[in-house]
């Protein structure tokens, strides 16, 4: 049986990522507590967003408590 994808919206990627940043989990720990295809999909959600302001500000915020 094969695996649907699933796609997922900016804001889901987003809280994804912010749950990444402020638990301090690894990238494959993070992956499977949000049941992702691969760790590798983490990776590329930071590279996308690297350049977004919004992200960066969510982000840093987040990083630096």
């Amino acid at each position: 049986m094969s695996r649907t994808r699933k796609l997922y919206s900016k804001e889901e990627r987003l809280s994804i990522l912010r749950d990444y940043y402020s638990s301090g989990m690894g990238l494959r720990a993070c992956a499977r507590k949000h049941d992702l295809k691969d760790a590798g999909m983490i990776t590329r959600w930071i590279k996308m967003y690297e350049g977004d302001k919004d992200f960066a500000g969510r982000i840093s915020r987040v990083r630096n408590g």
